[in-house]
């Protein structure tokens, strides 16, 4: 699936659905304020942030005591743009397995991971998605286990000088 059509899906899936809900992500607020106590983080940037209302409406920033929050989703209207600069922790939950493998998925590590100052914050899943794309295929293009996306994504952590917190679902 090329960028164009990656796009039009995910446009028509969170049209359908409400991405990024708070109770998704909000299992991930203590974690991340843990975090922050060991790294002093200033900046947030989340990648794949659906609809954003975990930012503009719960407000997460605040409850992990984070000042400054960016959000950017590829098929998300109001956050299409990427952001200017660099960010203490970049978050990418339930993102990475929605990506194909390839440029696309290639070129969303190396923003995640450049982005980053001083962490990455990852949730990848390993199993296929209970939903579909409306073209029928499952909404996790990418399978792959644990052992997979450690070998990929430890040495973007390691190229990039980040601390890398990696959770997984499924397994």
């Amino acid at each position: 699936m090329d960028r164009e059509e990656l796009v039009k899906q995910y446009e028509i899936y969170h049209k359908n659905r409400n991405t990024g809900d708070c109770e998704i992500k909000f299992r991930h607020v203590d974690m991340i304020y843990a975090l922050n106590k060991k790294l002093k983080l200033n900046s947030v940037l989340d990648y794949g942030c659906g609809h954003g209302k975990q930012w503009t409406e719960g407000k997460f920033h605040k409850k992990m005591k984070i000042p400054e929050y960016a959000l950017y989703d590829i098929a998300y209207p109001d956050w299409t743009e990427m952001p200017e600069g660099k960010y203490d922790l970049v978050i990418s939950t339930d993102v990475l397995e929605h990506i194909p493998v390839g440029e696309l998925l290639d070129e969303a590590l190396e923003n995640i991971f450049s982005k980053a100052n001083k962490a990455v914050f990852l949730k990848v899943s390993t199993t296929p998605a209970r939903k579909v794309l409306a073209n029928g295929q499952n909404a996790h293009c990418t399978l792959k286990s644990k052992e997979e996306w450690r070998s990929i994504l430890e040495p973007l952590a390691e190229k990039y000088n980040v601390y890398m917190w990696l959770g997984f679902n499924g397994e």
